[in-house]
This record gives structure tokens, C-alpha cells and sequence, in this order.
């Protein structure tokens, strides 16, 4: 304690200075009355077990709302997107058009080619984008590049096409 330090006496274990209190158990303050410095007042207040546990209950909430949160919808970086596909097979559930509901399966690979097969085959290149990966298909879209972004939903990854809306859902990766 700092020599100039003021302190007061709270109980045997517990001794208060102007800036904090010393307890040997966390126990000892929660039921006494807290002193605060308000300026140059002094102010006693008290401190429920009540209060400290809707708090704790509160934040704990919070804390576990927020991280749900941020597990859902968060886009997959690219460099996430090429660690985790990249030289695998990633098997997809197509999301919209004449071949919805049916399986495909995706390979990317390190070279920059690509092939899917499935529900359509076809072989073509792909690149990472700023925003996700982009691919052009010999036959699909008539050879046109088109660019998607990867989000994580849940356990999923969406792949979701220009326009917002899901071209594929990811159902494995192996």
C-alpha cells in the first residue's frame, strides 16, 4: 500500500483504501458496504447478493448472445476459403435453379484448375477473390466468370451468389 494511501478498517480480513478494497476472500465484500469516492464525498452504498448475481446472470447472457451472433452469418475470409478447400473434394447441396436440391461435388485445386461433377460436370479455373473465390466453367454460365462469397452459418458454409442470394449449401468437406 502506498505510504500516503489512506485506509479504514472494514473487518478483521478486509481493509479499504481510497482506490480499492483488499479481501482475502471474495466473500468478505460482497455483503458490506462498499465505500466510493465521488469527487471529494464520501458515499456509502450497499451491494446485494442479489444485484452482483442479476448482473453476472445478466452478462453472462449477453456475452453468449453475442458470440451466436457473431458465429452467425460471418463470411469466410478467402484465405480461409483456400485453406479449408483447396486440394479437397467439397460436397454441396445446389440451392436454386433447374438443378435444385441435387448434389455436386467440388474440387478447387492449388494449380488454379477446378472440376465439378455430379448432379453437372463440368472443368474450368478458379481464383481467389477479395471478397471470396470466383470461378469460370467451360459449358456453366457459357464460360462467364462469376464471384461468390462463402458465410458461415451455424455448422453450414452457404456459398452465396452475386446478388445475395444462395447458389449452394455445403454439406461436407473431405
Amino acid at each position: 500500500m502506498h505510504p500516503k494511501t489512506q485506509s479504514w478498517l472494514l473487518s478483521e480480513r478486509s481493509v479499504m483504501t481510497d482506490t480499492f478494497v483488499e479481501a482475502t476472500k471474495p466473500s468478505d465484500w460482497k455483503f458490506r458496504k462498499l465505500l466510493l469516492l465521488l469527487g471529494n464525498k464520501k458515499r456509502m452504498i450497499s451491494v446485494s447478493q442479489k444485484r452482483v448475481s442479476k448482473l453476472v446472470l445478466f452478462c453472462s447472457i449477453y456475452t453468449l448472445a453475442a458470440v451466436n451472433a457473431l458465429s452467425q452469418d460471418a463470411p469466410m475470409a478467402p484465405q480461409e476459403i483456400q485453406a479449408t478447400w483447396v486440394g479437397k473434394t467439397v460436397v454441396a447441396s445446389i440451392s436454386s435453379g433447374p438443378i435444385s436440391g441435387k448434389i455436386i461435388e467440388l474440387v478447387l485445386r492449388a494449380d488454379g484448375t477446378a472440376e465439378v461433377s455430379g448432379a453437372i460436370a463440368d472443368s474450368g479455373v478458379w481464383r481467389i477473390s477479395s471478397a471470396g473465390y470466383c470461378a469460370t466453367w467451360k459449358k456453366i454460365r457459357a464460360g462467364q466468370e462469376r464471384c461468390f462469397t462463402v458465410v458461415r452459418k451455424g455448422n453450414e458454409q452457404h456459398v452465396i451468389n452475386p446478388d445475395g442470394t444462395t447458389n449452394s449449401v455445403v454439406t461436407q468437406v473431405r
